[in-house]
């Protein structure tokens, strides 16, 4: 029983914590509108706590799409392919052209015959 209590206090300041910004949040207000419930005074009626649910709610939905579902489209464009880069003037490196020998050393070669 005590761990359980412990993690029912914790969770309650987190969420205490959460809610004293007073950000206009379905979770902030749900928890605002539980904590209004078991004050002493007036309690707020359920006409404007559903409206006020409802509206934070809509809002979160539509925020929450835009925001994450933006985050993951820009995150899965695919990369802009590099341009391609020359190896012409660097003989032996793979797509580089055939460099002609120089005419001097074509004679040696024929020359020479096979190795």
């Amino acid at each position: 029983m005590q761990r359980g209590a412990t993690k029912v206090l914790v969770t309650a300041w987190c969420l205490l914590a959460f809610v004293a910004p007073g950000f206009e949040h379905s979770v902030a207000d749900t928890t605002a509108l539980g904590l209004g419930l078991v004050a002493p005074g007036a309690t707020p009626g359920l006409g404007p706590a559903v409206y006020d649910l409802l509206a934070a709610s809509i809002g979160n939905v539509i925020e929450g799409g835009l925001f994450v579902a933006g985050a993951y489209l820009l995150a899965a464009q695919p990369k802009a392919a590099k341009p391609a880069q020359s190896n012409d003037c660097v003989p032996g490196t793979p797509g580089a052209a055939a460099v002609p020998a120089a005419p001097a050393r074509q004679a040696r070669l024929r020359q020479a015959g096979p190795a």
